[in-house]
């Protein structure tokens, strides 16, 4: 049995929107009903994780996976959507690999906002350009380990440009077929 919550202020959730209060506390459901994670149980998976570099703004939070070498970050106004956790849009390709993760799932194509500062811009609904990423959301903590381990092994990694990445990858395939001629 749950209820709305009707004290905003005491509430310990960030975002207010949509949340239910059930008996035993309080439970984040998405739009079709089903239970999934929210921003503090995403924010100390990603510490467990190995997350580092934290800095927070109004609207999201940066974190730095160090294995990894991504920046991602965590949206502060995600609510009841599933768009917690921001990657770069270079995984873009990849998407539909970690969706494919039983419990993940991603709210729209990109999310915007002009505090995703490691991540490019590209036009939206304005006349400027603001940064974007690629949305994700949780029902499991063992869905958000399984969309971690994968993307250890996804490449390019975020460390430089996609053209250095792509010439970096060449050399290296040449001098694999080079070996293997001799």
């Amino acid at each position: 049995m749950s209820r709305r919550c009707q004290v905003p202020n005491e509430c310990p959730v960030r975002s207010q929107r949509k949340h239910n209060l059930t008996i035993v506390g309080i439970e984040h459901l998405n739009r079709e009903g089903y239970k999934m994670l929210n921003l503090n149980e995403i924010e100390r998976l990603l510490i467990e994780h190995g997350a580092s570099d934290r800095h927070e703004v109004s609207n999201s939070i940066r974190y730095y996976l160090p294995k990894e070498n991504q920046y991602i970050y965590l949206n502060k106004q995600a609510g009841n959507r599933h768009s917690g956790l921001v990657l770069h849009p270079r995984f873009t390709i990849n998407r539909d690999t970690l969706v494919g993760i039983e419990g993940v799932h991603s709210s729209g194509k990109f999310n915007h906002k002009s505090s995703y500062l490691k991540f490019p811009k590209r036009y939206n609904s304005g006349k400027d350009k603001i940064h974007y990423g690629i949305p994700f959301g949780f029902d499991s903590e063992n869905a958000f380990t399984q969309f971690i381990n994968i993307l250890k092994t996804i490449f390019p990694h975020y460390t430089s440009s996609a053209r250095t990445q792509v010439q970096t990858r060449l050399r290296r395939l040449a001098k694999c077929y080079a070996s293997k001629e001799v």
